[in-house]
C-alpha cells in the first residue's frame, strides 16, 4: 500500500511515533526527489522493522544457547554417571586426576579462581577425587599442590 501525502501517511502510521526531525527530512527528500512521502516513510518503517527482527533472533539465538548448554552440562553428568566415579571398580583413578588437573589448569590460565573453579565442578557434577563430597576452593588449591599442579 503506498500513500499519496504526508498527512495521510501520518494517519495510517499513527501508531509508529515518527520522530520529527525525520518526519521533516523524509519531507525534504520526498520534495527533493518527487518520491511520494509514504513510500520514503514506508522504506524507513521496513528499515526499522527489520532492525526489531535482527534483535529479536539475537534473543532467540541467545535464548538457544543457554538451552544448549544446560543440555551439554546435563548429558556430562549423565556421562560421567555412567563411567563411575574414582570408588568404582574399573575407575582409572590417574587418568581421572589428569583429566582434573588439566581442567583446573585450563581454567585457571583462563583467569578463574579457585572459587568459581570450585562452583564450576559443582554446577556440572564432576565429583571428587574421593567421589565423595563436593568440591571447595581450598580442595581445589590442594588438588593442585598434591598433583604437581602449583
Amino acid at each position: 500500500m503506498v500513500f499519496k501525502g504526508k498527512e495521510q501517511s501520518q494517519k495510517k502510521m499513527s501508531r509508529i511515533e515518527v520522530p520529527s526531525d525525520l518526519s521533516d527530512r523524509i519531507q525534504h527528500v520526498s520534495e527533493h526527489t518527487k518520491l511520494p512521502y509514504g513510500e520514503l516513510l514506508q522504506k524507513w518503517l521496513k528499515q526499522e522493522e527489520n532492525v526489531i527482527a535482527v534483535e529479536r533472533y539475537k534473543e532467540d539465538i541467545l535464548q538457544w544457547k543457554q538451552h544448549v548448554e544446560a543440555q551439554l552440562i546435563a548429558l556430562q553428568r549423565q556421562i560421567f554417571t555412567l563411567q563411575g566415579t574414582p570408588s568404582s571398580a574399573g575407575f582409572n583413578e590417574s587418568e581421572y586426576r589428569r583429566s582434573l588437573l588439566k581442567k583446573i589448569k585450563n581454567l585457571r590460565d583462563q583467569g578463574m579462581t579457585f572459587v568459581k573453579i570450585s562452583e564450576q565442578f559443582n554446577d556440572e557434577g564432576i565429583a571428587t577425587v574421593t567421589g565423595t563430597g563436593k568440591w571447595y576452593p581450598s580442595s581445589i588449591s590442594q588438588f593442585l599442590a598434591k598433583n604437581g599442579g602449583i
